[in-house]
């Protein structure tokens, strides 16, 4: 048809690359973890870089992150923060990464900001003595993270603990990173992550605050007038 004239498609550009050869291939091999020959965490991490597998993928994750705080640009790192962190004995490390302002924004689940005000707190996660079963934890009051046990009541507390944070503050509309940064600033423990990132001026999001115990404290509020 006149004045549509169909376009010539574009011919995908074909690239040529010789077949590498199999001396090209096993070029670099493995060498065997040494623990004599380390004295170091540094040392085991850098001897980890030729070894497979996840030694070799955290040895990788340190060298990005090197990198990222050597460019002279100073890109800023965000550091997403999922799975029980806080149960796991983590929390003191994620409060120095905020504290040495190794990241810049932390972007977390729900789960391990409840985890992390639980234990600001005063409460703690634990170690099993025994294997036992969900019944019988139940039973107990005692909620299970994997292979570690809390505490409902604790849970509780902390809940109360947000319930009348929220319900004293000003009636509007707040952020995440808002409420978060106010929260952190409630608390008086030096090792929490709330309150470090709140002392620091580090901004914490949580996409999914609701899913978490904080969020259901939140809920609590908001509905309790309605109940009664």
């Amino acid at each position: 048809m006149k004045g549509n004239i169909p376009l010539e498609k574009e011919k995908p550009t074909i690239h040529s690359f010789s077949d590498p050869s199999p001396k090209e291939v096993l070029e670099i091999p493995i060498k065997h973890f040494d623990a004599f020959f380390v004295h170091s965490v540094s040392d085991v991490l850098k001897a980890f870089c030729q070894t497979s597998f996840q030694s070799r993928s955290l040895a990788h994750c340190l060298n990005i992150l090197l990198e990222m705080l050597k460019d002279p640009e100073r890109p800023t790192v965000f550091m997403g923060l999922a799975g029980a962190m806080v149960p796991a004995g983590m929390r003191k490390v994620i409060k120095d990464f905020i504290e040495l302002h190794i990241i810049d924004v932390l972007v977390s689940t729900g789960a391990n900001l409840s985890h992390d005000l639980l234990e600001s707190l005063g409460h703690h996660h634990y170690l099993p003595k025994r294997a036992m079963s969900d019944d019988e934890l139940l039973k107990l009051g005692i909620d299970r993270i994997y292979d570690t046990y809390v505490s409902e009541k604790d849970f509780m507390e902390a809940d109360r603990f947000v319930m009348e944070f929220a319900e004293a503050l000003e009636p509007r509309s707040y952020s995440t990173r808002e409420f978060l940064e106010l929260l952190g600033k409630a608390l008086k423990d030096r090792d929490s992550i709330l309150a470090t990132a709140a002392r620091e001026g580090v901004p914490i999001f949580c996409p999914a605050l609701n899913d978490s115990s904080i969020g259901m404290a939140l809920a609590a509020l908001e509905w309790a007038p309605m109940a009664n």
